[in-house]
């Protein structure tokens, strides 16, 4: 039996489900229709093939959510269907709320985001191998430049953890793993810190801070860094295979805490392509301006303040920021067309379910975009692989055994 349910009094048939709906020959610019229809299609018939419980989608554009739906089941247990409303843990999506809070912060003289992390946390310190090495700043945090170490696992995960503020003693016995601005190495470490910084500057608690400025601006009245008694009921259950996780307490809450569903993450979108008025739209070009352009290790990788810049198989479409989430076993991605004001966010409570809310936002706005501007995806060309003949010798040099790490 197939593990993935509508939850509607209707039937789905595998017949329906194994047919993907007829494109229309011509599109009406901003009638998504078919955007909903070919996507629920394609949400039903993956979830159920990969075993993903529940899921929730949002299609935004210019400002107005055209569409929010969930699939499946945010229970599968007690039979409670994901719906648009349902509270998913979004992971590293809560990043880009932590960096407009430093950005705040910078734009009212509290932080200075090219300045030593050290200054404002005070008693912080790390141990480097690396002679010379500049200081960690905030926006080498921010870029994920800052050589800071990726995680720190110990009590990470736990069921009573400490303050996310008692990274900062741990973290002094341990090594950076490179110098500031080498490489682009994600770090979790660094945007825990930046929890701190913003309390010390702000002189707020973290999760107050971020709702009073954040959150309650923008209108994301489900969403916080900690669960409340009223977001309860909508919080989804987890899975990793056929097994209900429980939902750990997270101690690094500013790189990964947030708790928000997609009509909240719509509005989020939103504000990002209006300019919205969380933080002034200088900072907000500075988020979204390439950051690590002479970093030579990045190759063509291109980062902002937290926010990623690239999406192979989109880069037709122009810039799309974007950046994905995961916890234990919840999945999130939220990406932005910013030129066409097209944005999209899928929400999973699947542990397997990475590739597909990736799949899922690629296809929703190479969908949305051809609709809305009749910018279709480009035609694939098959390489044709070049013979080369190569002596018996010289392939006799490369004889042995090799290992794929």
């Amino acid at each position: 039996m197939a593990r993935f349910a509508i939850a509607a009094l209707c039937v789905i048939t595998l017949a329906s489900c194994a047919v993907a709906p007829k494109k229309p020959d011509k599109f009406t610019p901003g009638d998504y229709s078919f955007v909903k229809r070919h996507i629920s299609w394609l949400i039903k018939r993956e979830a159920d093939k990969r075993g993903i419980r529940g899921v929730s989608v949002a299609l935004v554009d210019s400002g107005e959510t055209v569409w929010a739906e969930g699939f499946g089941f945010a229970d599968e247990a007690g039979k409670k269907p994901a719906t648009e409303r349902t509270l998913y843990r979004v992971g590293s999506i809560s990043k880009l709320f932590t960096m407009l809070g430093v950005m705040k912060l910078s734009e009212n003289g509290r932080v200075n985001i090219d300045g030593a992390i050290a200054d404002y946390i005070p008693g912080f310190s790390i141990k480097t191998r690396f002679a010379d090495a500049p200081p960690i700043t905030i926006r080498s945090v921010l870029t994920h430049h800052s050589g800071l170490p990726s995680d720190y696992a110990k009590g990470m995960w736990t069921d009573k953890p400490e303050r996310f503020t008692s990274l900062i003693g741990l973290l002094k016995e341990e090594y950076a793993a490179n110098p500031p601005g080498l490489v682009f190495s994600y770090s979790n470490v660094g945007f825990t810190l930046l929890g701190a910084v913003i309390e010390n500057a702000s002189g707020s608690r973290y999760e107050d801070y971020m709702d009073t400025h954040l959150l309650g601006p923008i209108g994301m009245k489900d969403s916080a860094f900690e669960i409340k008694p009223a977001m309860e009921p909508f919080v989804s259950k987890a899975c990793t295979g056929n097994r209900e996780e429980r939902l750990w307490p997270l101690r690094d809450i500013p790189a990964g805490g947030l708790y928000s569903n997609v009509m909240d993450l719509a509005r989020f979108a939103s504000h990002i392509m209006s300019g919205g008025g969380v933080v002034s739209d200088e900072s907000l070009r500075e988020t979204l301006k390439p950051q690590n352009v002479g970093v030579q290790l990045d190759f063509d990788y291109r980062v902002g303040l937290s926010w990623m810049l690239s999406w192979p198989g989109l880069d037709y479409a122009g810039p799309v920021i974007n950046h994905s989430g995961a916890t234990i076993a919840h999945r999130s991605v939220l990406a932005i067309i910013p030129g066409q004001k097209l944005g999209v966010v899928v929400l999973a409570n699947t542990a397997s379910a990475q590739g597909f809310v990736n799949m899922i936002a690629a296809e929703t706005l190479k969908l949305a975009l051809e609709v809305k501007t009749g910018i279709k995806p480009p035609r694939k060309t098959e390489d044709q692989p070049k013979e080369v003949e190569i002596p018996g010798e010289k392939l006799a040099e490369y004889a042995g055994y090799y290992v794929a790490g």
